[in-house]
């Protein structure tokens, strides 16, 4: 029971402290970009627009990996002209 508990504490932990960095330097470069632009109402509105543009590369890139890796999916022939 103890090995397993060790196992499982640390992803755990790594998760915790690696999401804790990420909002730390979100924050800080939030902060950094507002002052720097002498308005502080966008601190807010850029870190979550951080977080939503890693958040969706991440989310996509993992979904591809799924579907094209472990899935096998080929993509599909797509047409484009100009």
């Amino acid at each position: 029971s103890l090995p397993f508990l060790v196992l499982i504490r640390i992803p755990i932990i790594f998760l915790l402290s690696s999401l804790g960095i990420y909002i730390l330097f979100n924050l800080m470069f939030s902060t950094k970009i507002g002052i720097e632009e002498k308005n502080p109402k966008i601190i807010f509105p850029l870190s979550l627009s951080f977080f939503l543009i890693h958040f969706s590369y991440g989310f996509g890139y993992l979904t591809g990996l799924v579907r094209f890796i472990i899935l096998k999916k080929s993509s599909k022939n797509i047409n484009i002209s100009r």
